[in-house]
């Protein structure tokens, strides 16, 4: 186990109790600090070692490379075997049995692989094709524009904490949205008259821009007025106005330009306030989107006009129609976890919700022996490092 610093560690300090750190005298040099810091280095390669074992745990496809290095790893005699004791630069190593044993199997000793992989999945109820799909769905995001440094938190939210209200990359929503925004990008350039840009934007759902905030109660009534209202502020503050949303130069650039551009977005504010409440939309909740785009939408979906079709344009640029679906390959990572029955992670979160443990959430770091995390900061952390410390040939 190494760690590196740019630099050298001198001295670790810590909080004086009832201060809160903002003056160098709050703090007080931590006795025996090198023992410290080096079982804090030990801790967080076992958290580490901790989630390779999960994720590979998720691994039953023996055709696959998460399946390989599962095996290479656990496999005596492999080069890469690491499991036991093994030998490295001519010192004997512990192996990652004796770092995750512990906390998967305590009391058993020697414990296998899969001994520690059958009790990281205790009560995971998600079928091994299911679990499979999981795996290969976070190998997915986090490379490649999407590395695992950007994509850890959100991750480990995802495989690890039931309380978590997110959306999921791959599921029924992320399929009406590449439909919807697809839409946006062809028919609603080829709109002209306002019978065709009424029906289009009957049509149009929030979901096509932005995913819809689960178990969220919506805007009605007078919030419903307040959150049309909000749309209209969004644009009205690149002429002065006052808005709690930040706007793209894109949009900035395309509303000074436009002659008419204030009267239109004052005119359908007047129509917002003048509107009886019983006649105003339910307004579904959402979760973080770009307000460019969001609200843009509500404008067009609630007052379809040629104004406001412009404005969603500006977000939407125009596209080409997409390809028929019979040319698109089965081999495209993004078709196949959209041709599954929901996104994968979410379906192994099970009805539990979560895929397996947090490490700080285990029964020896949580008295109450509940799924979340104690120290989420730590857990992100060595989430993230897990794939990148995992064996590979």
């Amino acid at each position: 186990m190494n760690r590196i610093y740019q630099g050298k560690v001198t001295k670790v300090q810590t909080l004086k109790p009832g201060t809160r750190g903002n003056a160098s005298g709050d703090w007080q040099d931590l006795p025996n600090w090198p023992h410290v810091l080096w079982q804090h280095h030990q801790l967080f390669q076992d958290a580490v070692n901790y989630y390779i074992v999960c994720l590979l745990a998720l691994a039953n496809d023996p055709q696959s490379d998460a399946w390989k290095i599962r095996e290479w790893m656990t496999t005596e005699g492999s080069e890469l075997f690491v499991w036991g004791s093994f030998r490295r630069r001519g010192a004997t190593r512990h192996g990652m049995r004796e770092s995750v044993g512990p906390y998967l199997v305590p009391g058993t000793s020697e414990p296998t692989f899969e001994a520690c992989a059958k009790a990281a999945l205790a009560g995971n109820e998600a079928i091994n094709p299911v679990r499979d799909f999981a795996l290969q769905e976070l190998l997915f995001k986090c490379s490649g524009n999407n590395p695992i440094k950007n994509q850890g938190a959100w991750m480990l939210a995802r495989f690890c904490i039931p309380t978590y209200k997110g959306g999921f990359s791959f599921d029924a929503a992320a399929a009406v949205r590449k439909t919807g925004e697809m839409r946006l990008g062809t028919e609603l350039y080829a709109l002209s008259t306002q019978t065709e840009l009424e029906t289009f934007a009957g049509n149009l759902e929030i979901s096509w821009v932005v995913n819809l905030a689960k178990d969220a109660k919506p805007f009605i009534g007078e919030m419903a007025r307040g959150r049309l209202l909000k749309a209209v502020d969004h644009f009205q503050q690149v002429f002065g106005g006052s808005a709690d949303t930040k706007m793209g130069n894109r949009v900035k650039t395309y509303l000074r330009a436009q002659v008419g551009a204030l009267a239109a977005l004052t005119t359908i504010r007047e129509k917002i306030i003048a509107i009886p409440v019983e006649q105003l939309p339910v307004i579904p909740a959402n979760n973080r989107s770009i307000p460019d785009r969001l609200e843009a939408c509500f404008l067009f979906k609630y007052y379809p006009c040629p104004f406001t079709a412009e404005l969603l344009k500006v977000s939407f640029p125009q596209q080409k129609p997409a390809a028929s679906s019979t040319t698109e390959s089965a081999d495209n990572p993004t078709i196949r976890f959209l041709s599954q029955d929901g996104d994968p992670i979410e379906r192994a979160r099970g009805r539990r919700g979560y895929v397996f443990r947090a490490f700080t959430s285990l029964p020896c770091w949580n008295p109450a022996d509940a799924p979340e995390p104690q120290w989420k900061e730590f857990d992100i952390v060595a989430f993230k490092e897990a794939p990148q410390s995992a064996p590979s040939d």
